[in-house]
């Protein structure tokens, strides 16, 4: 369920006026999840990375964790003690080993999640990166990535409603997880490079 709200920000100079606000009925299994996450101070809130080659194709991954078939674009807590932009640059590098720019931010997604009287919150924070032709290759082993690929951007709703599919003790990760893909399908422009 979406609520919709909008504000506007500045932002490297550029107004910024995505933002979203998303309310979660989740099972008590991943609520414990983002909520330990939390108390732990690990995390507050995530960077989501779209990283699309100079065709205009954007960077998925899988993990060896996740069902079969099941890829999503990179994204990575943001550490209590950090900024939104310094969690980006160590995500992009943990992930990747990719060291690009920031083309533009392109939004906001502020969840509630809800599980009987509990509540919790979380934030994803998403970037546009410039193109790149470079492969990436994940530099850490604890995050458990075991495959890249690339997609048009025209592929992120079906992505989206395959994560939203997921049963079991992923459903929930799913609906989570489909919202930033929905998000940049609708807000995401990507330019081809022309020959």
């Amino acid at each position: 369920m979406r609520n919709s709200a909008c504000r506007t920000y500045n932002y490297g100079g550029a107004n910024i006026d995505t933002v979203q606000e998303h309310t979660l009925e989740v099972g008590q299994e991943f609520f414990d999840f983002i909520k330990l996450g939390k108390e732990m101070k690990r995390t507050h809130a995530e960077v989501v990375m779209v990283i699309p080659r100079p065709d205009g194709q954007v960077l998925l991954m899988t993990k060896s964790f996740y069902p079969q078939s099941v890829y999503r674009l990179p994204s990575g807590g943001i550490h209590i003690d950090e900024s939104a932009e310094d969690g980006l640059r160590r995500e992009l590098m943990e992930e990747t080993c990719l060291d690009l720019p920031v083309d533009k931010f392109l939004g906001e997604l502020n969840y509630l999640f809800r599980c009987g009287n509990q509540a919790a919150t979380f934030a994803s924070y998403i970037y546009l990166m410039e193109p790149t032709s470079e492969e990436p290759n994940c530099a850490d082993a604890d995050e458990q990535i075991t495959d890249f690929r690339y997609v048009p951007i025209s592929d992120l709703p079906s992505i989206a409603n395959h994560l939203r599919s997921l049963p079991g003790k992923w459903a929930d990760w799913g609906r989570f997880r489909a919202i930033a893909h929905d998000f940049v399908a609708e807000n995401c422009r990507i330019q081809e490079a022309k020959p």
